[in-house]
């Protein structure tokens, strides 16, 4: 069964599409699931030992990154909707993702879990995105 469907230059995930990959606490990729490679278009060779903001879209706000990072330096566990570019950085995914901070081998380490998020979420992220780039910022 495919895992996505694409338009333009949008990946659309399956809704029985799982991205799994584990990075350390640095940002390094340790693992990746079969989905999240075939999605992002790189093989898992590829992505271990990289950085995972390899992957970060160019329309993710700072501020976006800003509070996931607090979160996950708090130890709490973030979730949000992520824009994500693939390999040739023509074609982007979003997903709904959750990043669990967790232990291996008395390492801190980040699960990171994604999931197709549905069209309203996309619509109000896109519109979030717009704002928080015009300068908004985000209540806490």
């Amino acid at each position: 069964m495919e895992t996505f469907s694409t338009n333009d230059g949008e990946i659309i995930l399956n809704e029985n599409t799982f991205l799994i990959s584990e990075m350390n606490e640095s940002g390094i990729i340790i693992s990746a699931n079969n989905d999240f490679c075939k999605i992002s278009g790189f093989n898992a060779d590829e992505l271990i030992g990289k950085p995972h903001n390899i992957l970060k879209h160019h329309d993710v706000p700072k501020a976006v990154l800003k509070d996931l990072e607090q979160s996950i330096k708090r130890g709490d566990l973030w979730k949000g909707i992520i824009k994500n570019k693939t390999k040739d950085s023509l074609k982007y995914y979003w997903t709904f993702s959750i990043i669990v901070p967790t232990k291996s081998n008395s390492k801190n380490n980040l699960l990171c879990l994604g999931v197709k998020p549905s069209e309203s979420e996309i619509k109000n992220t896109i519109t979030l995105f717009e704002r928080l780039n015009q300068g908004f910022q985000i209540a806490t």
